[in-house]
């Protein structure tokens, strides 16, 4: 059983990602949503925190705790049983001065684009004439972006215009981050990493985002998490590489999902991506093969065939290797928004199939490696489509583009 938590940060925000700061007047990028392995580590952390002095040894030395604990946290370099099951912005409900339950905030998919209006923007999905062939995978599968694309826009959607997107609707809500997030801009000084003092000139600045709170609603992280009943229904965790203290509550929520009834009687559907994706085959996800078939079991069962993709630009992603006391390497991502497109048999399917490759999705079906799952990588959501948002075009070699 999922447990969600809703996480308030208590002071101001920097989530840097692969990007880099602290030369001497630099100026640090940041953004206000982190992967979602962050969470991972701060909510591994809490459990770290109640391990003894010789089970922290085990677990930094990569040792397997004989215990409850243990088989939750897992080690250094291997997850247990705790997994991170969903991962995004989101605003809670208050009662008491407590958030009671939240809904999740859902960043604006990339085959959609949206137009100035104030707090409620209108977005829209994009007609055929917006799309132009860059390359193609293959002779059925485009890859598509919008034209004069730019960069991403800073715009998420609330639960129920969500639906209405993945139930098909082109016209829907959106609201820009600058009407729950207040930019920034702070002053830094680096530190030596050996002495913890100060280095001469080593001044830079950088950006911080402060959420919005009022008397009703509060606006912070919604974090899903399986495979733990030792987490507190609530707390203080550490938030971020800066460390900043942020309150967590378990909460209701209800994630919506699209009408499978209505998506049994299509023969297309799409896949929209909510957590980046992890994959040693580029853009491409890794249950995909050499055929455009959606691998897997469920996969098999429905004969899902990709046939188009909208997909912003990659991200680079990494980190801190704590087994290893080192940078993990850098990987290219799929950034989430991303829209997959698949056409299927549907005289071979049912609603109870839609639904269990829709709950498969959730789980990180996507990424191939079962520790990217656990830390929240991969996880999509089944929409419905009305039409394949590409134009056909002779094949290409992707590698010339």
């Amino acid at each position: 059983m999922t447990r969600f938590f809703f996480v308030e940060p208590l002071d101001v925000v920097a989530f840097r990602g692969n990007k880099m700061f602290g030369q001497s007047g630099s100026f640090g990028e940041t953004s206000v949503m982190p992967y979602p392995s962050v969470f991972a580590g701060a909510f591994r952390s809490i459990l770290f925190m109640h391990l003894s002095r010789s089970g922290k040894m085990d677990f930094l030395n990569n040792v397997a705790i004989e215990s409850e604990l243990g088989s939750e946290i897992g080690t250094s370099s291997t997850f247990g049983s705790l997994k991170i099951s969903w991962s995004s912005l989101a605003v809670g409900e208050l009662e008491d001065e407590t958030v009671v339950s939240a809904q999740p905030l859902y960043p604006l998919p990339s085959d959609s684009i949206s137009f100035d209006g104030g707090d409620s923007a209108l977005a829209r999905l994009f007609n055929l004439e917006d799309f132009s062939i860059v390359g193609c995978y293959s002779t059925r599968t485009p890859i598509v972006v919008t034209k004069n694309r730019g960069k991403r826009q800073n715009v998420y959607c609330h639960t129920n215009e969500y639906l209405k997107y993945l139930n098909g609707e082109s016209d829907f809500k959106v609201v820009s981050t600058s009407e729950f997030v207040k930019m920034e801009s702070r002053v830094g000084i680096k530190v030596d990493g050996k002495y913890r003092t100060a280095v001469p000139g080593g001044i830079y600045s950088s950006n911080y985002h402060r959420l919005k709170i009022n008397n009703h609603e509060s606006y912070g992280y919604l974090v899903g998490l399986n495979g733990s009943t030792l987490i507190p229904k609530s707390g203080i965790l550490r938030l971020g590489a800066d460390g900043k203290a942020a309150a967590y509550t378990e909460v209701k929520t209800n994630l919506p999902t699209t009408n499978y009834a209505v998506l049994a009687k299509r023969s297309l559907f799409k896949v929209v991506v909510q957590t980046p994706i992890i994959s040693d085959k580029g853009w491409l996800p890794e249950l995909v093969n050499s055929d455009n078939a959606l691998g897997g079991e469920i996969g098999q069962r429905i004969g899902a065939v990709l046939i188009g993709s909208s997909i912003p630009k990659r991200e680079i992603l990494s980190g801190w290797d704590i087994s290893t006391n080192r940078p993990k390497p850098a990987r290219g991502v799929v950034p989430s928004g991303s829209v997959y497109f698949f056409e299927y048999d549907n005289s071979k399917v049912s609603k109870d199939d839609l639904q269990s490759l829709d709950r498969q999705l959730v789980d990180g079906l996507l990424c191939a490696n079962e520790n990217d799952r656990k830390t929240g990588y991969g996880i999509a959501q089944l929409g419905i489509t009305e039409t394949v948002h590409y134009r056909t075009s002779k094949k290409e070699n992707i590698n010339n583009v």
